[in-house]
């Protein structure tokens, strides 16, 4: 069985921390391996449920500050670790509802056994709630609420506040974990629909923890014209991300906030023309593409070029890409030509 465990979670996370790259790399762009991603985060939450069913505690502890002090990054600058205590909650999809009741309480059991080893361990309280939360989903399901049966509904809002009252209640030993801060925030923003609930637990959990950065890259799930976020809280968040990840991303966290939230296929109207963004938006590509050479990186800053009318900034970005064995028959065409494709 440990064997198993290791072939799992171990060797997977081994191979993966090896190749994910510092920072500031000098490696060509698009020569990362950067493996599959969610086969690594498959491996991890089902060592660590195999560990909290066998109780291996020690082996659990051991991880979680792990994952709480590091944050690999792929070659792209993708976050490579997933959500440490979805392994603990895995088993609820599976679990068919007239045995729901009886899984969860076999859990509460393996979940006791690791609070009375390690009493001062956030872990356990956490993954309760993390358990509870999935729960809660599953009972509602991910449809529209108007297409939730009102049975339905109603347990996944008692199930959330059962997760939230506990997580509360062991606010002194479970705010010793980052997570406890995104968990938080999660369940009080689904119950509430407040989004400066979610960006105020951000930041407590930013100013506790501020090289953890997996809370902040979940609220931007929710910071969208989608979700009815208004202009100035969009900005705010903006203004704590780039501050947050200065350090390991210089600016180029906006880069990332605007490919996801504002570019793509989307909008482009505050960077075209001659815009007064474009030099901000501009700044933030490059210092992505310097943090993290990538050819996904060096093509998602060419077609926001394109877009900006920069077309001096697309044929530096075109003789870059012509240079990369994987992608440069992609790219074999003038700045003029390629962007006038993207129109």
């Amino acid at each position: 069985m440990t064997s198993l465990r290791i072939l799992l979670r171990h060797g997977v996370v081994a191979a993966a921390l090896m190749a994910a790259p510092c920072a500031a790399s000098a490696k060509p762009i698009g020569q990362w391996v950067d493996g599959n991603i969610d086969q690594l985060h498959n491996a991890l939450a089902a060592g660590n449920y195999m560990d909290l069913q066998m109780h291996n505690f020690a082996e659990l502890e051991k991880w979680r500050q792990h994952f709480t002090s590091t944050m690999p990054r792929a070659g792209d600058g993708t976050a490579v670790l997933p959500n440490f205590y979805l392994g603990f909650a895995q088993f609820v999809q599976s679990v068919p509802d007239e045995r729901m009741d009886a899984a969860i309480a076999t859990m509460d059991a393996h979940l006791a056994a690791y609070r009375a080893e390690f009493p001062r361990s956030p872990a356990p309280y956490i993954g309760r709630a993390q358990m509870l939360y999935e729960r809660a989903w599953k009972a509602r399901g991910s449809g529209f609420s108007s297409e939730v049966f009102k049975a339905d509904f109603e347990l996944y809002a008692k199930t959330l506040e059962e997760a939230l009252t506990y997580l509360v209640s062991h606010e002194s030993i479970a705010s010793a974990d980052p997570e406890y801060y995104r968990l938080l925030g999660e369940i009080e923003f689904q119950l509430t629909g407040d989004h400066s609930i979610l960006f105020q637990r951000t930041k407590e959990g930013l100013a506790k923890f501020p090289g953890y950065l997996y809370p902040l890259w979940n609220l931007a799930n929710y910071m969208s014209a989608h979700w009815g976020v208004s202009e100035e809280r969009y900005e705010a968040w903006v203004e704590l991300a780039i501050q947050a990840s200065r350090d390991s991303d210089g600016t180029g966290m906006l880069a990332r906030i605007y490919w996801s939230s504002r570019g793509g296929p989307r909008r482009y109207a505050d960077i075209a023309n001659g815009a007064s963004e474009w030099p901000r938006i501009k700044q933030a590509f490059a210092d992505e593409l310097e943090k993290f050479p990538h050819a996904i990186n060096a093509a998602r800053y060419l077609y926001v070029a394109c877009k900006a009318k920069d077309l001096t900034v697309a044929d530096e970005l075109l003789g870059k890409l012509r240079l990369d064995p994987a992608s440069g028959a992609l790219f074999n065409f003038s700045a003029n030509d390629y962007c006038a494709r993207q129109e």
